[in-house]
């Protein structure tokens, strides 16, 4: 029968190894930034050709692109303008 301290004691045993190596990966795993650019969707469009909808921030924007060029078309609204325009209260009506 094995006591408490049977894993503990075999030094270098598969189990240890990888409990030292779950918990480097647990601390490089939390230390990570948070990312700030995100690809949202994708859509081609042939011919390498293609749509994005990219996430910076709390921002979004539509950019399409092509073999050579890369070109943002538009602003979409999101979370972000949200928090700049007032709030209403129900019943109101936006002017």
């Amino acid at each position: 029968m094995l006591g408490k301290n049977a894993v503990a004691a075999a030094d270098g045993s598969p189990w240890e190894k990888l409990a030292r190596w779950l918990a480097a990966w647990g601390q490089s795993w939390r230390s990570r930034p948070h990312r700030q650019l995100r690809l949202c969707e994708n859509l081609s469009l042939g011919e390498r050709r293609f749509l994005s909808v990219i996430e910076v921030g709390r921002q979004k924007f539509l950019v399409g692109g092509s073999g050579n060029s890369l070109v943002m078309l538009s602003r979409l609204p999101g979370a972000a303008d949200e928090d700049v325009s007032p709030k209403m209260s129900r019943g109101e009506q936006q002017p």
